[in-house]
């Protein structure tokens, strides 16, 4: 969890810069980054998400380990939870990067 922190640090100086920067060319280059990065954390955290499922499916099935299952169980939302928050701002990320490529397509 500590990258999406990166990220989301990454997020608020890049939407910052987005609005008052004059060099459109480096924030657009910063919000290509930001996208690339974020979004190839969010599928990190999807693939997480479904070994984690895996793992409880199988301790389901075995029936012995039903406290593991259900910590597995926690984690696996928490991480699908960090992913639905992280799309949503990379949402606004998107958002900025058509803005800002308006912007300089018309310099």
């Amino acid at each position: 969890m500590r990258e999406l922190d990166e990220i989301y640090r990454r997020i608020a100086l890049v939407c910052s810069s987005a609005s008052s920067e004059d060099d459109d060319d480096r924030v657009l280059d910063e919000l290509g980054d930001v996208l690339l990065v974020g979004y190839a954390s969010a599928l990190q955290a999807d693939a997480r998400c479904r070994r984690l499922a895996d793992e409880i499916e199988r301790l389901s099935i075995d029936g012995e380990h039903s406290e593991r299952a259900g910590e597995l169980a926690r984690e696996r939302r928490t991480v699908a939870d960090a992913t639905r928050g992280l799309r949503d701002r990379l949402a606004l990320v998107r958002t900025l990067f058509a803005l800002v490529s308006a912007r300089v397509d018309s310099a």
